[in-house]
């Protein structure tokens, strides 16, 4: 029987609830939480969508995270691929493209789900950095990493966008 500090990780090996693993993929989990809070409030189809897409890949990346290398050779378990980074590239620039451009920095906030998707990129940026932190101990797929890093910028367009359908101006640093 596990200690209550203790837990399973895919495949049956127990390590601590502190273990850097975990807590790289207790992030995604967060994160894919407050994705789906964002979901729930938009009213914008093609935001929805690519929430949607969103939550998917965070499954697919906490999965990915919870195996070790030579779990992640089984057909079975589900690992992030160039696709998915290729995607996230292809929305990435596709959303951007259809923002003005930025002369200063802007404040996090504006509408409620700007606001929502500013937290989801702080959330992105945490997880981010405890999945370099991972990689520095164990073998990580460096498509996760990648992705990670596009994803928080991703967000930040997406909360652009959702402040520009809303009609929202975004406030800029002095």
């Amino acid at each position: 029987m596990n200690k209550p500090v203790e837990t399973l990780l895919f495949g049956g090996k127990i390590v601590r609830k502190d273990n850097v693993r975990i807590e790289a993929y207790g992030n995604i989990d967060e994160l894919d939480s407050f994705l789906g809070l964002a979901y729930s409030k938009s009213t914008d189809e093609e935001i929805k969508k690519t929430l949607l897409a969103l939550q998917k890949d965070m499954y697919i990346i906490g999965s990915d995270l919870a195996s070790t290398a030579e779990q992640r050779k089984n057909p079975v378990v589900k690992i992030l691929t160039q696709d998915r980074l290729d995607w996230i590239n292809k929305i990435n620039e596709e959303i951007f493209s259809s923002l003005p451009p930025l002369h200063k920095f802007i404040l996090q906030g504006g509408s409620e789900l700007a606001s929502m998707l500013h937290v989801c990129r702080t959330i992105c940026r945490r997880a981010e950095r405890k999945i370099i932190e991972l990689s520095a101990k164990e073998d990580v797929n460096p498509i996760i990493m990648d992705y990670m890093n596009k994803l928080s910028k991703l967000l930040f367009n997406l909360a652009r966008l959702a402040n520009k359908k809303a009609g929202v101006n975004e406030m800029e640093m002095d």
